[in-house]
């Protein structure tokens, strides 16, 4: 009887934690619903709505690398993604081939030294 009991305690709360889920990401649906029409609304009523879209992009930019470099083991590099510059990643590139050859027990020549 307590196994069955202590069953069904567990089940409701499974139950319950589901839709606490289920509500919470309700909520969070609708709030991006709301502040994505606020921010069209007032795209659509400010003549300088490129440079408010540019500070979004930047300010999105700035989060996603404050994340990353959160993480204890990552490489971060802050590239401004305006440049267009392909010459950063390209010798980042270039640097990881480099040590991953490095690495390898035949430095990566094929053959046993």
């Amino acid at each position: 009887m307590e196994d069955q009991r202590a069953a069904e305690i567990k089940s409701r709360a499974a139950i319950l934690e589901a839709e606490g889920e289920r509500q919470a990401a309700i909520k969070k649906a609708e709030g991006t619903s709301t502040s994505m029409q606020i921010l069209s609304e007032a795209l659509r009523s400010t003549p300088e709505n490129k440079e408010i879209l540019r500070y979004l992009v930047a300010q999105d930019y700035i989060n996603a690398s404050y994340k990353l470099g959160e993480s204890p083991n990552s490489k971060v590099i802050f590239v401004d993604p305006g440049s267009g510059s392909n010459e950063i990643v390209e010798q980042i590139s270039a640097e990881t081939v480099a040590e991953d050859t490095a690495r390898r027990p035949n430095n990566g020549n094929g053959s046993e030294n």
